[in-house]
């Protein structure tokens, strides 16, 4: 688990005061994010699946952060690469049970960007 820095406390040492990280221990239940970010973020990905079912690439485009959307739009120049992309997006019934499953434990990649939540991969 990876130190939390947040919280310090002050060590007198010689010349003067010299702040110190501490660990904080949480526990695994506070790991996750928080529920509304999550119904957020579910919200964002079924916006997902009913663009790309409808073939609708650009809005579907613009749920992405704007690092991957540069990238999508390089693999947009090739059909081919292109035509892969939107077979991996476009949801089956199964493969967005995977997706929500995935954002109810913390696991997807998201960003907060522009006021919303926004896909953080290719």
């Amino acid at each position: 688990m990876p130190l939390d820095y947040s919280t310090t406390e002050k060590v007198e040492l010689g010349q003067g005061p010299l702040t110190t990280p501490t660990k904080i221990q949480q526990p695994f239940e506070q790991l996750r994010p928080p529920s509304d970010t999550i119904q957020e973020q579910l919200k964002t990905a079924e916006r997902m699946r009913k663009y790309m079912e409808d073939k609708n690439y650009e809005d579907a485009i613009l749920l992405f952060s704007k690092e991957q959307q540069q990238n999508i739009l390089e693999i947009k120049k090739n059909e081919e690469m292109f035509a892969f992309w939107c077979m991996v997006w476009t949801f089956d019934e199964a493969k967005y049970e995977r997706y929500v499953a995935n954002i109810k434990a913390g696991r997807a990649h998201f960003i907060f960007e522009d006021d919303e939540w926004k896909i953080n991969e290719k």
